[in-house]
């Protein structure tokens, strides 16, 4: 029987997926506000798709600069919640202060109010799955370290900053073994004899 491979999305499929759940939760937000409520600001129907179009652009630039979309920051669920407020507020107030392509300003200023609520819940509500379920174990990619002891602590400071999905669950040291070598205790150590065996066995990355 072939073998299960493990499941995980790479750095870039993971901005784009990021990116791309983002506007649909928007405006899948806007559409459920417009359904359930007595909301007219904008609407999800051909005839606002510049509006909509505009107000995607705005999520998607503000969400770039204020980092919504730094991979090491979306795991963490308090930067995110932070992230998102600020950009909902500035895409909120570009928005309202847009002429021409941005929808009038509504005669009931409450539905502003309710349209700011629903861009930071639907897409807090969507980075939480996203934290709970992408970011999860299952989908860390395991790494085995190979390199002289003395440059292992920098590999791993690299590979955490560079991406926070690398699980880096031990190391080979290359340099010859003495009495006197140094040993590095932030991670387990394995046999530089046994390398093709490790590799096999716990489905490692190597680097």
């Amino acid at each position: 029987m072939p073998k299960k491979k493990s499941i995980h999305f790479e750095v870039s499929e993971r901005k784009i997926l990021l990116r791309t759940v983002d506007l649909l939760v928007v405006f899948l937000g806007v559409s459920a506000l417009s359904f359930y409520f007595d909301f007219e600001y904008i609407e999800v129907s051909l005839e606002n798709i510049g509006h909509l179009i505009l107000l995607g652009i705005y999520v998607a630039v503000f969400g770039t600069i204020f980092e919504l979309y730094d991979l090491q920051k979306a795991s963490q669920l308090d930067t995110t919640f932070k992230n998102i407020v600020i950009t909902a507020s500035t895409v909120l107030l570009f928005y309202l202060l847009t002429p021409v392509l941005a929808p009038y300003l509504p005669v009931e200023r409450l539905q502003i109010v309710y349209l700011y609520l629903v861009l930071i819940i639907s897409i807090l509500l969507w980075r939480i799955f996203y934290i709970n379920l992408i970011e999860s174990p299952r989908f860390y990619k395991r790494v085995l370290l190979v390199g002289e002891i003395s440059n292992i602590d920098g590999l791993v400071k690299a590979l955490n900053t560079s991406d926070p999905n690398y699980k880096i669950v031990g190391f080979i040291n290359s340099e010859a073994s003495s009495l006197e070598s140094v040993k590095y205790n932030g991670l387990p150590e394995f046999e530089a004899k046994y390398f093709l065996e490790t590799i096999k066995k716990k489905k490692f990355l190597k680097f």
